[in-house]
């Protein structure tokens, strides 16, 4: 596994008020077993933050095995992505590909910004998240980096990819991490992949991707649910892969919805979510006309009945909600965060969001779905908050300092 980066390169935002040299003194002569049991107590994101910027005794205490990974109680950040800029000339040119970046990571829970300097550059018009984790494009790289430790796991390049039919490049539209790779050593990189989304999969130190049985149609979305792959095509047909038997690239359709209920077919532009809920696996479909998403659909349905296209439609999500777009779709139980209703009060002039940054997001609602978009089509305005309780959209914008597409990045460090 080609692994490089250093979590010293790493440029956030600082605390409001920096300790002063006496006390930073005294504090980095603490024991280094008592910081790192400190460390292990800080069950958020923003405190193991500050944690690592006190001094360099506590940032070598808080290092991944010190954070307590299996606490899943985090809400997603809004990854924001734009083009630094050094003057007002530069800012009405038009950069290239290589142009440095500024990572804007909005927590809407805690009404926060996270800024990352020198943010990786890409060559596509998206980055793609998995599990905490980014999936970057450069000219000559396809790695995975990390937003807090900007750690790079390098992958097989696109190039090893079969060649395409019409000889278009090759892209990737959708990733799926098996787990996190601070978490597992064997880790399985599934992704939907060329012009006709097809599906692929590698594990880091591979030379090459490995390309499982073509579909008839293109799919539109991926999960990993105990130890399988589960993709969803264009025409609602849900497929199984066992990527860790005998037979890693063979695909066995396992549900269908019937092509006489065309009223839960989606239009042209619409597309399909599979996510994971409560142990169930959903079927979320988003309907888009000209270039705005108008409601969504969600389906629940049993593997064991095949393909008998038995189904059942949710229209009440309780305390869950879903969150989709170019990342791997999740669903978020906000039962656990007693301090939800509580934000849910916080004023936006209270807040510290981005001035880019104008939305309908004051808060995170249970039985919603928040979507990001998902097209090119758009230009990435498709953006929104959909409530299953008055079947209304509230949409939120992001204006055109954003060079790519926005993505919600699950915390799970």
């Amino acid at each position: 596994m080609k692994i490089i980066g250093s979590v010293e390169s790493r440029t956030m935002s600082s605390p409001e008020r920096s300790p002063n040299r006496e006390t930073i003194s005294n504090l980095s002569e603490l024991l280094p077993e008592l910081l790192a049991a400190i460390a292990k107590l800080c069950t958020s994101i923003h405190d193991y933050i500050s944690f690592r910027g006190v001094c360099r005794s506590f940032r070598s205490a808080a290092t991944l095995e010190n954070f307590d990974r299996e606490w899943t109680g985090r809400l997603p950040w809004l990854m924001l992505v734009s083009r630094e800029r050094k003057n007002e000339e530069e800012s009405k040119a038009i950069l290239d590909s290589n142009s440095t970046r500024v990572a804007d990571f909005v927590d809407l829970f805690e009404k926060k910004t996270y800024k990352i300097a020198n943010f990786p550059p890409l060559d596509r018009s998206m980055y793609l998240s998995s599990k905490g984790w980014i999936l970057c494009f450069s000219s000559a790289d396809i790695y995975l980096t990390h937003p807090v430790w900007r750690i790079r796991i390098y992958l097989p390049g696109l190039e090893t990819f079969p060649p395409e039919t019409d000889d278009s490049p090759i892209s990737i539209s959708k990733i799926v991490l098996s787990d996190s790779p601070t978490v597992k050593t064997d880790l399985l990189v599934m992704v939907i992949w060329g012009e006709k989304n097809q599906l692929g999969f590698c594990r880091p130190g591979d030379d090459s991707w490995t390309v499982m049985d073509s579909s008839e149609a293109p799919f539109c979305d991926i999960i990993y649910h105990k130890r399988k792959l589960y993709a969803v095509d264009s025409e609602s047909r849900v497929v199984e892969c066992d990527v860790h038997g005998k037979n890693p690239v063979q695909l066995r359709q396992v549900f269908s919805i019937p092509a006489r209920d065309n009223v839960d077919r989606i239009p042209p532009h619409g597309t399909y979510y599979l996510v994971e809920s409560l142990g169930e696996i959903l079927i979320v479909a988003r309907h888009t006309y000209s270039v705005e998403t108008v409601f969504f659909k969600i389906y629940g349905f049993d593997l064991m009945d095949g393909c008998a296209g038995r189904r059942k439609e949710i229209r009440n999500l309780g305390d869950r909600a879903l969150f989709v777009g170019s990342n791997s779709s999740f669903s978020v139980d906000l039962s656990k965060w007693d301090g939800v209703k509580r934000s849910n009060r916080v004023k936006r002039s209270d807040s510290s969001l981005p001035v880019a940054f104008s939305s309908k997001l004051d808060d995170v609602k249970p039985n919603c779905i928040y979507f990001t978009d998902h097209s090119v089509r758009t230009n990435g305005l498709d953006n929104g908050v959909f409530c299953l309780s008055d079947m209304k959209t509230e949409r939120y914008f992001v204006q055109c300092a954003i060079c790519v597409f926005p993505t919600w990045v699950l915390p799970s460090f």
